[in-house]
């Protein structure tokens, strides 16, 4: 499980307060500690493994991944383009959930989002395979009609700049 809402529900529901402060310290294991220093533009993704609550493999959400929403949101048409920094902001928070995936030898992944369309939504849910979108009936399903069109645009786009990652 990979908690991408910065309202951090899931893990405050798996952990306690004392390990949530641990995994958003310097050292820590969250969502954004592992993307940071792509964030930061001073590196790559790091290489830190998820936590084990209940037989359930968790990497931690972070207050903190909000902040980089802003960079998704500023180097999406660059990725497009084939630069190559900017690509590297847009695949960071997939290439991690692949690489945590494969330390833990997951089968299957699942990633808490918040219930808007920006950025970081785009991100993870253009370079997923499958996704389910939880609904009750209400005043806001019906921006389920625009859902649709902005699921088939991001995905357009995120095979667009994995076509110029290819060159």
């Amino acid at each position: 499980m990979v908690d991408c809402d910065s309202q951090c529900n899931l893990t405050a529901y798996c952990m306690g307060d004392a390990a949530i402060r641990k995994a958003w310290s310097p050292r820590g294991n969250s969502i954004y500690r592992a993307i940071e220093e792509v964030y930061r533009g001073i590196g790559d993704i790091r290489k830190r493994s998820p936590i084990l609550v209940d037989g359930l493999h968790l990497v931690p959400g972070d207050i903190r991944l909000s902040n980089f929403e802003d960079s998704l949101g500023d180097t999406w048409n660059s990725a497009k383009g084939g630069s190559e920094p900017a690509l590297r902001v847009q695949s960071a928070i997939h290439r991690y959930i692949q690489l945590a995936s494969e330390k833990v030898d997951a089968d299957v992944v699942f990633v808490d989002l918040g219930p808007n369309l920006g950025a970081l939504n785009r991100a993870v849910l253009s370079s997923s395979d499958y996704f389910i979108v939880p609904v009750s009936p209400d005043l806001f399903f019906m921006g389920t009609e625009n859902l649709g069109g902005k699921l088939v645009a991001w995905r357009q786009g995120w095979d667009q700049c994995n076509e110029a990652w290819g060159r």
